[in-house]
């Protein structure tokens, strides 16, 4: 489909902004439907403008995403959630039809016509300038802090019960020494931490300093046959059996955060 649409700036303070499957889910639907007055014709189906016709299935292909380096998609279940509270939030109408579900998006003509926006360019752009003055001075002179202060934003899960890492640290320990690997490494600092009370201002670096130096000379000892391999200590959690050593990270996960956004009635452009 080639074409393009007019979007609001809106968005970006409109409560949708912060939920991904509706999000993603309205603007696909916003941004399929039909431009032409004259409407377009599917089957035995006469298309109006604003309208677009898609099945569930084909909205899950639709809204395929990547995760990890592997394709996802959400459940029909899910798609179904978000299409109810887009729904109730008045932003599209639904009705099913021989070849699928009719979605209509509510306030389509008034997203595509030129008058909403020309009266808030004005105000906006004014806005904009200033904004982009006081920006500049104060880029001009803090521009080190600044990029301390992105670095920093960077949220951080906790792990057990003092370890912090950032996902894409996460990400990288586990690339670099597998699962299991990363689960020791992370309990190893955890035990110490919880020992002997020290804090570390990052523990990625804790952990490429000597954490994951320990656990390699004790997975060098463990494959000779010397002493169970660190992290099996009966008084932080971890316990032995005969069979061998049991890690206390069994049935560790990292830790997503999910967060639930009650439904919010749709109010201004979007």
């Amino acid at each position: 489909m080639g074409g393009a649409f007019l979007t609001s700036r809106e968005i970006f303070s409109n409560p949708i902004w912060t939920n991904v499957v509706e999000f993603r889910l309205f603007f696909l639907i916003y941004g399929n439907a039909v431009f032409s007055e004259e409407g377009v014709r599917v089957g035995d189906i006469l298309l109006q403008r604003g309208q677009w016709l898609r099945s569930i299935r084909n909205l899950q292909k639709d809204l395929e995403y990547m995760e990890n380096r592997a394709v996802k998609s959400y459940s029909t279940a899910t798609i179904k959630r978000a299409i109810d509270s887009l729904v109730k939030q008045n932003r599209i109408k639904i009705e099913t039809v021989e070849l699928g579900t009719l979605f209509t998006v509510v306030n389509y003509a008034v997203y595509q016509g030129f008058d909403h926006y020309e009266s808030v360019i004005p105000k906006q752009q004014r806005n904009s300038d200033e904004t982009a003055t006081k920006q500049q001075r104060n880029n001009n002179k803090n521009v080190n802090k600044d990029m301390n202060v992105i670095k920093d934003k960077e949220e951080k899960i906790r792990l057990l019960d003092s370890v912090l890492l950032t996902q894409k640290q996460i990400d990288t320990l586990i690339k670099k020494y597998g699962q299991e690997g990363y689960e020791r490494i992370v309990w190893l600092l955890n035990d110490y931490k919880t020992r002997t009370g020290k804090q570390y201002d990052s523990d990625y670096q804790a952990i490429n300093r000597w954490v994951s130096k320990r656990y390699l000379e004790d997975l060098q000892k463990a494959a000779k046959g010397g002493k169970p391999f660190a992290g099996v200590r009966q008084n932080a959690g971890g316990h032995q059996s005969k069979g061998g050593t049991t890690s206390p990270f069994d049935g560790f996960k990292v830790p997503t955060k999910k967060r639930d956004i009650a439904p919010v009635e749709s109010d201004g452009l979007f």
